[in-house]
């Protein structure tokens, strides 16, 4: 049985996902779409798929006490490729366009090590030593630093 916070919660993020379904739908109906929005669609797309895999954390964990980490594997996805994305949202919002480089391709280095360790935690806990759905409970390894400044250095 869900408790009433948990349901507050859930409805959170079924409302958000609604929203959000809505909005991308708008954006992904329009006739022309500019560079800015095909990154919308993409960071939107992104969030939606984030809000899904914490909605399905929550329901699982409650009902059929599901390992939460497991949801964590998938939304980590979007956690990790949020803030490249969000660069290029700054970068074509403030250009109108910009021109993909080869060194662009770098920006995924961090993200896609970043999901790996996540996936592979288990084995060396670089990303967890003790994982938590509460963050003040959670002992984060030496991997969850490195991404968390890279994330702060994207966004800065």
């Amino acid at each position: 049985m869900l408790t009433i916070s948990n349901n507050i919660t859930l409805g959170i993020l079924i409302f958000l996902s609604i929203l959000l379904t809505i909005l991308l739908n708008l954006i992904f109906n329009k006739k022309e779409k500019r560079q800015l929005d095909k990154i919308f669609i993409i960071n939107i797309g992104l969030i939606l798929f984030w809000i899904l895999c914490l909605t399905f954390q929550l329901v699982f964990m409650e009902l059929f006490n599901a390992n939460p980490l497991y949801f964590e594997y998938f939304s980590y996805i979007s956690v990790c490729f949020l803030p490249v994305s969000f660069l290029f949202m700054a970068q074509i919002y403030a250009k109108t366009k910009i021109n993909f480089k080869k060194w662009h391709y770098l920006l995924f280095i961090i993200p896609i090590l970043s999901i790996l360790a996540v996936w592979t935690n288990d084995i060396h806990h670089l990303f967890y030593k003790t994982y938590s759905i509460n963050f003040n409970e959670s002992i984060y390894g030496f991997w969850f630093y490195v991404h968390y400044y890279y994330t702060l250095l994207l966004f800065g």
